[in-house]
């Protein structure tokens, strides 16, 4: 956070100052990684009240506190009405300071992709502040913004959504100078019930753009052109075969992507990563980076050297069998892409998908596992393995498709798989692993992973 005094931090919360008007430049809600001299802000959680923890925040080394009624003790406090909207009005107050520009992402896939790769090719010019991790919700965006201090000449701020007005209630503390939408896929139809609706929802990034921002947007996604096209924002459209900047061709490398684009720029970039899905969000990043005026060789080299938040299509091999990582989250798109990925792979041996339940999906719930089957069947998976009872939808979807049912087995739990998976996988053989994150599959690769050496396998 830029230097701010706890005089200020009152006045911009409506709060009243109790003790000394010290400087801060931190900001913890979290006692356990709360630095010495920090300012914690006790938030109420699901399970607990952070006024709980303002004695522990004090022995811990807290300079000051941000409450909701007084405590006895010696440190700066600032009371205040509300302290969650405390923490919000003083994150708006931080992003306002000085000349920076914040970028908005959104979408129902790729965001937190999309955000590594805008990092990762901005920093070539550009002091850069990011989501950490894939914290994209109500507090999550307000302490990313946080996080900007006197450096900070871009910001990277990711935005999560779960209904309709909370991408424009993050857009009013976000303040955001250029928007992109990542696509519009099937992640929370059980709630927004139409991919329209999600569209309208994501949209509420480009309508909260001021008059001279920017719109980057998946041109490719359903009804977005039509909801955004009276927005009156510069428009920049990408997609894999269409838009104002397009793959053109691409090929899938042992150590990565090369793909060349076509459009407003025609260059060939590589992309240390797996999945011609992950050129197209490159294109969101190589498009932001141009609005901002970084050169196409520093895009290059910032793609290149991109490193992505952990269990985004991670390749692993235990011994000489590969293991493609793909479990932070999933939606009948996602594993999509991720199935053309093993499709694709140049391994020897067998091509091996465990797939779980994906969340979310309301009444698509049924077609939407029956249509990952399915695809699994088209593209030639060896093998087929399901795990949680939603997920037995997909062992129908690839049998109606061709698959033979010796070829595809279902198991209730993780666990049950995880004793099939250790008798069943060979050497060279190459295994997805890709689940929703309330699967929690990184369980499911210990699991392989210990039994296998376990097993005498090398």
């Amino acid at each position: 956070m830029r230097k701010i005094l706890a005089s200020t931090i009152a006045r911009v919360t409506g709060g009243v100052l109790l003790g000394e008007d010290r400087e801060f430049s931190e900001v913890s809600t979290d006692t356990r990684t709360l630095k010495p001299c920090a300012l914690f802000v006790a938030l109420h959680g699901e399970k607990r009240d952070g006024h709980e923890f303002v004695p522990d925040a004090v022995a811990r080394g807290a300079a000051g506190v941000v409450v909701e009624r007084f405590f006895s003790i010696n440190v700066t406090q600032i009371v205040v009405k509300d302290t969650f909207r405390a923490l919000q009005d003083l994150a708006l107050y931080n992003r306002q300071k000085g000349g920076l520009k914040v970028i908005g992402i959104t979408g129902s896939n790729g965001k937190t992709t999309t955000k590594d790769l805008v990092k990762a090719v901005l920093r070539q010019k550009y002091n850069v502040c990011a989501t950490e991790k894939n914290y994209n919700n109500e507090l999550g965006v307000p302490l990313t913004l946080l996080n900007f201090d006197e450096n900070t000449e871009v910001g990277v701020v990711e935005m999560g959504m779960r209904g309709l007005g909370e991408i424009d209630a993050l857009c009013q503390i976000a303040r955001p100078d250029i928007g992109i939408i990542t696509n519009i896929g099937e992640a929370h139809l059980e709630l927004l019930k139409s991919q329209e609706n999600i569209a309208r929802a994501k949209s509420e990034l480009i309508k909260n753009l001021p008059g001279d921002g920017v719109a980057i947007i998946n041109g490719e996604s359903p009804y977005i052109k039509d909801i955004v096209a009276n927005i009156p924002v510069k428009k920049y459209f990408f997609g894999h075969r269409a838009g104002d900047l397009y793959i053109k061709k691409f090929f899938q490398e042992d150590d990565g992507l090369r793909f060349s684009t076509g459009g407003v720029l025609e260059e060939e970039f590589f992309l240390p990563l797996l999945g011609v899905h992950n050129a197209v969000n490159a294109l969101a990043a190589i498009l932001t980076a141009l609005t901002l005026g970084v050169k196409v060789p520093l895009i290059k080299k910032g793609l290149s050297e991109v490193e992505l938040t952990g269990m985004r299509l991670e390749i692993q091999f235990i011994g000489s069998m590969k293991i493609i990582k793909d479990y932070y989250n999933a939606s009948p798109t996602s594993v999509e892409a991720a199935l053309k990925v093993l499709a694709g792979t140049g391994q020897k041996g067998r091509k091996i998908a465990v797939l779980g339940e994906m969340y979310e999906l309301g009444d698509f719930e049924i077609t939407g596992h029956r249509r990952v089957g399915e695809v699994a069947s088209k593209l030639g998976v060896d093998f087929l393995i399901t795990v949680g009872p939603k997920a037995r939808e997909i062992g129908n979807g690839a049998i109606a498709c061709g698959m033979s049912p010796q070829n595809i087995f279902h198991f209730a739990t993780k666990e049950e798989a995880g004793s099939f998976l250790l008798n069943f996988l060979k050497p060279e053989d190459t295994v997805l692993l890709k689940a929703s994150r309330g699967m929690k599959f990184e369980e499911l690769f210990a699991t392989i992973e210990r039994g296998w050496f376990s097993n005498g396998n090398h």
